[in-house]
């Protein structure tokens, strides 16, 4: 029997600079394996792609049948949620402080 074709799903999440980096990729990558979509093999991969002012950029990288890309994609967006929110993962918010002068 032939193998099904494969296809790459990557997905970006912040975390705030101020968390544990290792933390964030571990919750990453127990998303990827919770995914019913996500391959076994090869292992889901997580990594620190970028640095931005108040955020550590990650991106988890998986492999699904080609077939079932994008359920894979929706359902990695909200199990990185998940794990963040269980692991107490912040996630940075922008924030403007406004004062207000009175005169």
């Amino acid at each position: 029997a032939e193998e099904a074709e494969k296809a790459a799903a990557a997905e970006a999440a912040q975390a705030e600079v101020n968390e544990k980096v290792e933390a964030a990729k571990a919750a990453l990558v127990r998303a990827g394996k919770a995914n019913p979509y996500v391959l076994a093999d090869p292992e889901p991969v997580a990594s620190v792609t970028g640095y931005h002012e108040s955020a550590i950029e990650l991106t988890l990288r998986v492999w699904c049948k080609s077939a079932d890309y994008w359920d894979a994609r929706f359902n990695l967006s909200e199990n990185i949620c998940k794990k963040f929110a269980e692991n107490g993962i912040a996630v940075p918010h922008h924030q403007i402080d406004l004062h207000v002068v009175s005169k």
